[in-house]
């Protein structure tokens, strides 16, 4: 299920959390889970729930944690889905299991889980996010690439981490060498698993960053405009008639000279009005008047 269709789940405490999962742990297909902030969980109102034991109690179910997203100043809220059959292991929740398993609070579907992965090697292969080293085949890789290799150098932690992870994850050799050749033709393009501001200065311009800016309004300037004189009506503030004057901005498009005009923007103006003498109108763009 997407991330953006799981539920939302608020609970009082460590307590609840755990009575949640007792209940839910199997059938569910994950949640956003809001917790307190470290410095706000014994104040505030909702939840006393922190991460820490939310992830505790998460892991002795099966559950693994992912991404959080900040709610406000005391709460986040985390997405905790089953862990599964292939899922990676990091060092970090390998260590809080085992403490987990000494004081024996590990349920029969977070047991499971560790089984399964000492089975098929996971558990071995814990990866440590905080010092995960990039694998010599795919340094080499893109190193061999001059737009992969400007992209690299500028990668976040995070970036560089979740590329190597999912390459750890795979189990042949063939998986393995297209997993590189296609990040390697990602990052040329300057695609990175998750977004980031910061970008390589390319050799090649064709290959910057060229997101396109919201053009300022008007986005063209107009090629004729025309005025219309539309009413004539006595101003009761001056005592004297004034005429209200419609002005129509056209433009057409500068490569498609043939095609019909359309309307770019119109302005309206209040004017004196003497019948002894014409009134002149210049109109400038965009929408400067002026009589005389």
């Amino acid at each position: 299920m997407a991330s953006a269709q799981l539920p939302s789940v608020k609970v009082a405490d460590k307590a609840a959390w755990a009575r949640w999962l007792a209940q839910r742990s199997t059938t569910s297909h994950g949640i956003w889970l809001t917790v307190a902030k470290p410095k706000a969980h014994t104040t505030h109102p909702l939840t006393s729930l922190t991460y820490a034991d939310a992830l505790d109690e998460a892991l002795c179910w099966g559950w693994i944690d992912s991404r959080g997203k900040r709610v406000d100043e005391t709460t986040m809220t985390y997405r905790f889905t089953p862990r599964t059959a292939k899922g990676t292991w990091s060092k970090r929740n390998v260590a809080i299991v085992e403490r987990l398993m000494a004081e024996k609070r590990m349920h029969p579907p977070g047991l499971a889980t560790i089984e399964a992965a000492k089975a098929d090697g996971r558990w071995a292969q814990a990866y440590d996010q905080a010092n995960i080293e990039p694998p010599a085949d795919l340094v080499e890789a893109i190193e061999a690439d001059q737009n992969a290799k400007a992209m690299w150098d500028v990668l976040t932690k995070t970036n560089r981490f979740l590329i190597c992870m999912r390459l750890q994850s795979l189990k042949t050799a063939e998986g393995r060498r297209k997993n590189i050749a296609s990040w390697v033709e990602k990052l040329a393009q300057g695609k990175t698993p998750q977004p980031q501001k910061k970008r390589p200065e390319y050799e090649d311009a064709s290959l910057a960053d060229t997101t396109p800016k919201a053009a300022a309004f008007p986005a063209a300037r107009p090629s004729s405009r025309r005025a219309s004189r539309t009413s004539i009506k006595d101003d009761p503030k001056s005592g004297s008639q004034c005429m209200t004057v419609s002005v129509r901005f056209y433009y057409t498009t500068p490569k498609r000279t043939s095609s019909p005009e359309k309307i770019l923007y119109i302005r309206s103006l209040k004017l004196p009005f003497a019948r002894a003498s014409p009134t002149c109108l210049s109109v400038g763009h965009p929408g400067h008047f002026s009589a005389f």
